[in-house]
């Protein structure tokens, strides 16, 4: 499923912040998708979050591999996850909002050494 949230692409600040939503939602096995769907509830094997951000659309992407027997279930839990954090009722602890930004960090660090990398290996 997809959702486009009201992120102003041209601000560094939030696009940073969608980031960190999305790696909170789905973005790590200590996430809220992966502790609700699959942990908890056992209804997928996989389960993530990723946030795009294009020229002049931002989209937050959830998905699940699952059996199509859990689907139903399944994507309706995720709406209701994304919706008590879009109310604001979802409560994020210092911890897990600090283990977020970690992530987002330790991605861009990934994606900027994989860049300067790839030169040497078209060489």
């Amino acid at each position: 499923m997809s959702y486009r949230p009201q992120v102003e692409i041209a601000n560094p600040r939030d696009r940073a912040a969608l980031q960190i939503y999305s790696t909170l939602l789905g973005g790590s096995m200590a996430s809220r998708l992966f502790d609700e769907i699959r942990e908890q509830r056992g209804l997928a094997y996989s389960v993530y979050a990723v946030d795009h951000a294009s020229a002049d659309v931002p989209i937050l992407q959830l998905s699940a591999g699952l059996d199509s027997s859990k689907c139903a279930e399944a994507f309706a839990r995720m709406k209701e996850i994304v919706a008590l954090h879009d109310a604001g009722r979802a409560v994020s602890s210092v911890i897990e909002l600090l283990s977020s930004k970690g992530g987002v960090q330790a991605a861009m660090a990934y994606l900027a050494e994989a860049a300067r990398a790839q030169p040497r290996l078209a060489a």
